[in-house]
C-alpha cells in the first residue's frame, strides 16, 4: 500500500509555505512506506504526484475574506474524499489549486482512491520566508493528525510492503 502526503505551497509566500513545512516535520519522523511530496500545487501534477496510491494526504494553505469576519488565521479544517465539496467554501492561496486537480482527475478518471485534505487558514501570503505565529502554531497539530490518519488507514488494509519513506520535490 502507498500513502503519498503532499504539502502544496511557495516557501517563498510567508504562510503559503505551510504544506512544505508540514511535510518537512513529517519527514523526519522517517515514516516508513510513505511518499512525502513538496509541491508547488500546480493542478495538473498533482495528478502525478498521487498516482498509484491508496491514500493521498494533502497539505495546503487557504485564505478567507478578513473584510467578512470570517478569517481566522492557523484555523485547520480536515475535509474528505466525501466532504471535498466543503473545500469550494475556501480559497487556495494558488490561482489554480486542488479543486481544479480533482475537477481533472474526475474528467481523466485519475482520482485518489482515498483522500484527506488539511488546510491552514494564512494571516499573510505576501513575499518572505517563515510562517506567522499563529498558523506555525498550527504545524504539529497537522503533523499529529496525518500520522493518526495513516495509522488509522494503515490498520484497515493491509500493506502490500514497507519501505523506507523519501522527500520528493515537486515543480
Amino acid at each position: 500500500m502507498t500513502v503519498t502526503v503532499v504539502g502544496t505551497g511557495n516557501e517563498f509566500r510567508q504562510d503559503d509555505g505551510v504544506g512544505p513545512v508540514v511535510t518537512q516535520a513529517i519527514q523526519l519522523r522517517n515514516p516508513a512506506g510513505m511518499n512525502v511530496v513538496i509541491q508547488n500545487g500546480e493542478a495538473s501534477t498533482l495528478l502525478d504526484t498521487w498516482a498509484g496510491s491508496e491514500l493521498v494526504i494533502i497539505v495546503d494553505a487557504v485564505v478567507r475574506n478578513p473584510s467578512a469576519g470570517t478569517a481566522h488565521p492557523g484555523k485547520i479544517h480536515r475535509i474528505t474524499d466525501r466532504s471535498v465539496e466543503n473545500f469550494g467554501k475556501l480559497t487556495s492561496s494558488h490561482g489554480l489549486g486542488i479543486m481544479e486537480a480533482l475537477a481533472l482527475a474526475a474528467a481523466l478518471g485519475r482520482q485518489p482512491r482515498h483522500l484527506v485534505i488539511y488546510t491552514v487558514e494564512a494571516q499573510d501570503t505576501g513575499y518572505g520566508v517563515g510562517l506567522s505565529p499563529t498558523v506555525a502554531a498550527s504545524v504539529p497539530l497537522v503533523v499529529s493528525a496525518i500520522l493518526a490518519d495513516v495509522r488509522d488507514f494503515c490498520h484497515r488494509i493491509p500493506p502490500f510492503a514497507s519501505t523506507p519513506g523519501h522527500l520528493i520535490r515537486g515543480e
